[in-house]
């Protein structure tokens, strides 16, 4: 049985670059074929994805300030409150397409996301190698009412995992003498445990992807979910620097 630790995603290809960006911006005033600098790529930046130029932002967190005294604080005041229309669209011309592979309920959380976004994922009606298997740590209920997310490493992890993979080994050989026997494979998958792992081809916006990375990160997000998001946004960093930055702050 192989086994993987993690949900990933690596990088294919990509369209566009920050200066591709901010022209699609300037194509407004008719202005697309000229090529702005570092700092006012960065500025135009910051303003599509704040809604507001820089000094006005900094200006309205600074009064927000002289009352809280905390500019995380004033910063997720000012968010909260703002009524501004962020320039999105600018961010959606572009593409990045990347190879993901992650558990059966990751892959289904990760197709939730659907503006921006399409997808090509392999399919056991056509192929029968024996899928790898996702090998968590197995974590305890949250406290209180709350209904999803998880608490610490659960205290007897390590037995959990041992009978978790046993299971999944029973599962794996049922699914094969099926397959030994003629059933046919999209019915023989069926017998498959919820942690075997799926290998999908994503396609998405700059834009799209960043929605991705700050739902899949949030704090009340399963936490299985925050390896891929982070090879996500280091994907996205990497190829649209400043593009990722304005979004991000």
């Amino acid at each position: 049985m192989q086994i993987i630790t993690a949900p990933s995603a690596i990088y294919v290809d990509h369209m566009g670059t920050d200066q591709d960006i901010v022209k699609a911006a300037r194509m407004s005033f008719s202005d697309f074929d000229q090529d702005l600098s570092d700092q006012g790529i960065m500025r135009l930046l910051a303003y599509l994805a704040r809604g507001i130029p820089a000094a006005e932002f900094e200006k309205a967190i600074q009064d927000i300030m002289d009352g809280v005294q905390d500019r995380e604080a004033a910063v997720k005041i000012y968010n909260a409150i703002a009524n501004r229309k962020k320039h999105w669209t600018p961010f959606a011309q572009t593409a990045i397409k990347i190879r993901c592979k992650a558990p059966i309920p990751l892959r289904t959380q990760a197709f939730k996301h659907k503006i921006g976004f399409v997808e090509n994922e392999e399919s056991r009606r056509y192929i029968t190698t024996e899928p790898e298997i996702y090998l968590p740590d197995f974590k305890t209920k949250p406290e209180g009412s709350i209904k999803q997310g998880s608490g610490d490493i659960h205290p007897y992890n390590k037995t959990i995992q041992h009978d978790y993979k046993n299971a999944c080994e029973v599962a794996l050989t049922m699914y094969n003498r099926m397959l030994e026997m003629g059933v046919c494979p999209e019915q023989a998958r069926l017998v498959l445990p919820q942690g075997a792992v799926v290998n999908w081809v994503w396609t998405g916006s700059l834009y799209a992807y960043f929605n991705y990375v700050v739902t899949r990160l949030d704090a009340h997000a399963q936490a299985d979910a925050y390896p891929m998001a982070h090879d996500i946004a280091e994907i996205c960093k990497q190829h649209f620097p400043m593009a990722w930055e304005a979004l991000i702050n």
